[in-house]
C-alpha cells in the first residue's frame, strides 16, 4: 500500500511542473510520449522503480513474437520504455549514475540475446544445427567490447561488438552450409535487429570495428583463426580494447584462455606505458586536427585519458594480479587505490569527471 501511495504522488509530482521540466530537457521524449500515449501513461506509473532486468525479460517474453518484423518491433518498444524511465527518473533526480548503466546495459544485453535465440532457431531450421569436430552443436560467442564490455552503457552509446565461434564444421541440414556462413548469417541478422532503423527507430547503434582486420576481416571467426590472428597480427591498441572484452553469451573459459595471454603478460609489462603513450598521442592528433578539444570523450582531460590511466596499471600487473583483470573503470579505479598504485587524491580527481561530466585538469593528463 506504501508503495502505491509512494508511486501515485511520484506521478502526481510529475504531471505537472516536473513533466514540463523534463520535456524541455529532453524533446526526444517530449516527441516519444506525444507519438505514443500509452507509453507516456506506462511510463508514469513506472515512475517509482527503474527496469529490472527481469522485467525487461518478461515483457519480452509476453509479446507475441512470430516472425523477425514482430521481433524488430518488440525490441524497439522495450527499448522505448527502458530509455523512457532513465530519462524520466534521471532528470527528475530519482535516479543515480549507478542505475542508468546498469539498467543500460541490461537492455544491451537482453536484446542481444533475444535476437540470437530468434534467428539462431530461425537458421537452425532451414541450415541444421552448426556441428563442430566433436559432433557437438556450436554457440556463437558474443563479446561485449568498450562500454558494453564495462557494463558502462549510457542512453547515447552504441554498442562494441566481436561475434566468434567454438569449431569449424558444417551444418546438419538438407541445406548444409559451413559453420562460418552460419554464423555469419546469424551475426547480421542479429546486427539488423539491432541497428536497422525502421519506423519504430533503433534498438542499439552496433560496431564492428574492433573484429580481428576490422572492415576487411569476416564479421566473426572461429576461435582456431581468432588466437592466430591475435599471435600473428595483434596490435597494442587491441591489448587496451580487450582489457573490458566481456562475454555477453556463449562459452567463456575457452575463449578467455585465447585472450588472456595476448593481453596480460607473465611479467611486469613496463612496456605498456610506452604502447600508451604511443597510442595516447594518435588520439590526440586526430582530436587536433578535427577541433574537438573539448570532447568530453577523447579530448584532453577526458573519459579515454581516465580510462588509459587504469588500464596502464592493469596491463603492467595484471598478468601477476589477477584482481586487475576488471572491466568496469569505477572499481579499477576503487581497487587501484586500495592496492596503493594510486592515491586517494588521485582517485578522487579522476572519478569527479565521470560522475559529473567534467573534464580531469591537465595536470592529470
Amino acid at each position: 500500500m506504501s508503495m502505491h501511495i509512494r508511486q501515485n504522488s511520484l506521478t502526481s509530482q510529475l504531471i505537472g511542473k516536473n513533466l514540463a521540466h523534463t520535456y524541455y530537457c529532453s524533446p526526444f521524449i517530449k516527441r516519444l510520449f506525444e507519438a505514443d500515449q500509452d507509453l507516456e501513461q506506462q511510463s508514469l506509473e513506472h515512475l517509482s522503480h527503474p527496469f529490472s532486468r527481469q522485467e525487461m525479460e518478461s515483457w519480452l517474453n509476453n509479446r507475441q513474437i512470430s516472425d523477425e518484423a514482430s521481433l524488430n518491433q518488440s525490441l524497439r518498444k522495450l527499448r522505448q520504455y527502458v530509455i523512457a524511465n532513465i530519462i524520466l527518473r534521471d532528470l527528475n533526480k530519482l535516479a543515480d549514475l549507478d542505475e542508468v548503466l546498469v539498467s543500460v546495459t541490461s537492455l544491451a544485453e537482453i536484446t542481444l540475446i533475444q535476437a540470437h535465440q530468434f534467428h539462431f532457431n530461425f537458421l537452425k531450421n532451414i541450415h541444421g544445427s552448426p556441428i563442430g569436430l566433436n559432433g557437438e552443436e556450436q554457440q556463437l560467442s558474443i563479446v561485449g567490447m568498450g562500454k558494453l564490455g564495462g557494463e558502462e552503457l549510457n542512453v547515447s552509446s552504441d554498442i562494441d561488438l566481436i561475434f566468434t565461434y567454438p569449431e569449424e564444421g558444417e551444418t546438419e541440414g538438407k541445406e548444409s552450409i559451413t559453420n562460418q556462413s552460419f554464423f555469419i548469417k546469424l551475426g547480421k541478422k542479429i546486427i539488423s535487429s539491432l541497428n536497422d532503423i525502421t519506423e519504430d527507430g533503433f534498438v542499439f547503434r552496433v560496431d564492428m570495428q574492433l573484429r580481428p582486420f576490422g572492415s576487411e576481416g569476416q564479421i566473426t571467426c572461429s576461435y582456431q583463426l581468432l588466437e592466430d590472428y591475435y599471435q600473428k597480427y595483434g596490435r597494442e591498441w587491441e591489448r587496451y580494447a580487450w582489457v573490458k572484452g566481456r562475454v555477453i553469451m556463449g562459452p567463456q573459459i575457452e575463449l578467455n584462455k585465447i585472450i588472456d595471454p595476448f593481453v596480460y603478460r607473465r611479467y611486469l609489462d613496463y612496456g605498456a606505458l610506452n604502447s600508451m603513450r604511443d597510442l595516447k598521442s594518435q588520439i590526440q592528433n586526430d582530436v587536433n586536427k578535427r577541433g574537438i578539444q573539448e570532447n568530453i570523450k577523447i579530448g584532453r582531460g577526458g573519459i579515454r585519458k581516465i580510462e588509459f590511466i587504469a588500464q596502464v596499471y592493469q596491463l603492467i600487473r595484471g598478468g601477476q594480479d589477477k584482481a586487475l583483470k576488471l572491466k568496469s573503470l569505477l572499481p579499477t579505479l576503487k581497487l587501484l587505490e586500495t592496492k596503493n598504485l594510486l592515491s586517494t587524491e588521485a582517485v578522487k580527481s579522476l572519478t569527479e569527471p565521470i560522475v559529473t561530466g567534467k573534464q580531469i585538469g591537465r595536470a592529470h593528463v
